[in-house]
């Protein structure tokens, strides 16, 4: 059971100070019985402050430098299940959402919402509820009706950060060679992940795997 008369207590994760510090100030103006402890500006960070203050909710983005935010997130919720994760962004696009849900986030955000909004979210993901911004409900909502109704074989393709690199550089028009750069790896590891992703994603070539990355979000090419 959840105790009203406790302080609900947050920790921030955003990469960008000035965003953290706007954070801080619209959750201190609205008062109540919420309070920051803490800021990380990386995924990493988040983890090593989870571990030792033990928020009761991170209000956290998930495009974030070194660790994937996804992947910080779900190492939190393994270290801590009693943790709610609410997700802030500016860009839902399918698969972030797709992504976030598996890990078990209990909210989004939308950083374009009103700010009002944000003490109502972290109070309701910490009242064991979820919640997502009213301009994203209906995206929320089908994403999850999907992943939860279709059978295992019909489920949306889950992709990890590193796919999602290897496909907007692909959609860019990088070679396989300059991939290979990229990550280190040889071309035709590269080129073997390539074909892996998209057998993954249900698509057939190149120009296929470009309207892909336009449509779900993952290059902003045009």
């Amino acid at each position: 059971m959840v105790d009203d008369s406790k302080q609900i207590r947050v920790l921030i994760v955003d990469d960008h100070e000035m965003i953290r510090g706007g954070l801080r100030t619209i959750i201190k103006r609205q008062g109540g019985n919420i309070t920051v402890v803490e800021e990380a500006e990386s995924g990493e960070r988040a983890i090593e402050l989870c571990k030792c203050l033990a928020p009761d909710v991170v209000v956290m983005d998930i495009k974030l430098p070194g660790m994937d935010g996804i992947d910080a997130i779900k190492t939190i919720l393994a270290l801590n299940n009693r943790i709610k994760v609410l997700v802030i962004s500016a860009n839902f696009a399918n698969h972030v959402v797709d992504r976030a849900l598996d890990a078990g986030v209990s909210g989004f955000f939308c950083k374009g919402s009103g700010w009002r909004e944000l003490g109502t979210a972290i109070e309701a993901v910490y009242r064991d509820q979820s919640y997502c911004s009213e301009s994203i409900a209906d995206l929320i909502k089908e994403r999850a009706g999907q992943i939860a109704g279709d059978s295992d074989a019909d489920k949306p393709a889950l992709l990890s950060a590193r796919d999602c690199d290897m496909i907007r550089l692909v959609s860019e028009g990088l070679s396989i060679n300059e991939i290979a750069k990229v990550f280190g790896r040889s071309p035709k590891t590269i080129d073997n992940k390539r074909r892996e992703i998209m057998a993954r994603i249900g698509v057939s070539s190149i120009p296929e795997l470009v309207k892909y990355a336009l449509r779900e979000g993952i290059s902003d090419l045009y």
